[in-house]
């Protein structure tokens, strides 16, 4: 419901695009509504995982394995600034392990698998990622004692990036993509890239990781400041149309 909502409120910027796909083509879907319905059902496994985690965290927090502090103001900006880039190489990391050839028929590939990608595809994942990604979270909320205020203004951004992500919807106005800010900054072409180009762009909310091993797709700093951002490695010139991923790719 959120999620869509992001979408939703996004697409009706004045100035915000739809990222296109590669080759301005979007691939045949036998059946549409019979990927939403697989999107549906995962997306609840997904929220049911989430919900143990969350009691989990709330464990470990009576426990004072994880702390939390309360407050506003600087020292909770570094909070979150500290929390956004942990999760950012820690993700990041997970995600290159997940494509391993042995490894990602295991879970990832059925993030993968869907022709349909949407708002709901952000939770249309492996109840093995789902521990996985829980225990990356628990894991950094247990290294520092963070600012409550960070954690849930990581929460609510790590949403708004998962969701545009795969909406494939850009909200930003062309100037501020084309600013040195969004060259490290994230933008939603950046996972719809990856979305076609599984091997590329494993990066979540910033671009420093791929930058720093080699994977961000050729043509992304180019394409993020056009008028419609193409999706990384998108021919120049390509059409815009609704973003949708490959069915199956390794």
């Amino acid at each position: 419901m959120i999620a869509h909502l992001v979408t939703v409120v996004a697409r009706s910027l004045p100035w915000s695009v739809v990222v296109p796909d590669p080759a301005g083509v979007v691939p045949a879907v036998p059946d549409v509504e019979a990927e939403r319905r697989a999107q549906r059902r995962l997306a609840v496994s997904t929220v049911i995982g989430n919900s143990v985690v969350l009691l989990l965290g709330w464990w470990l927090w009576r426990r004072d394995v994880i702390g939390v502090d309360a407050g506003f103001g600087p020292a909770a900006v570094v909070d979150f600034v500290l929390l956004t880039l942990g999760m950012d190489v820690a993700l990041y990391l997970g995600h290159v392990i997940a494509h391993l050839g042995r490894l990602f028929p295991l879970a990832h590939r059925l993030h993968h698998r869907f022709a349909y990608v949407g708002p709901l595809t952000l939770f249309a994942v492996h109840p093995l990622e789902v521990a996985g990604l829980g225990g990356v979270w628990l894991t950094v909320l247990a290294l520092h004692r963070f600012a409550a205020s960070a954690i849930v203004a990581f929460g609510v951004a790590n949403l708004v990036f998962g969701a545009l992500g795969h909406a494939g919807v850009d909200p930003l106005p062309a100037s501020w993509r084309r600013s040195t800010v969004f060259r490290w900054i994230a933008t939603p072409a950046l996972h719809v890239g990856h979305h076609w180009f599984p091997e590329r762009n494993f990066g979540f909310y910033t671009t420093l990781w791929d930058r720093l091993f080699g994977t961000l797709v050729a043509g992304y700093d180019e394409g993020r400041g056009a008028g419609a951002p193409a999706a990384a490695g998108a021919a120049p010139g390509a059409a815009a149309g609704p973003v949708a991923g490959p069915a199956e790719r390794s």
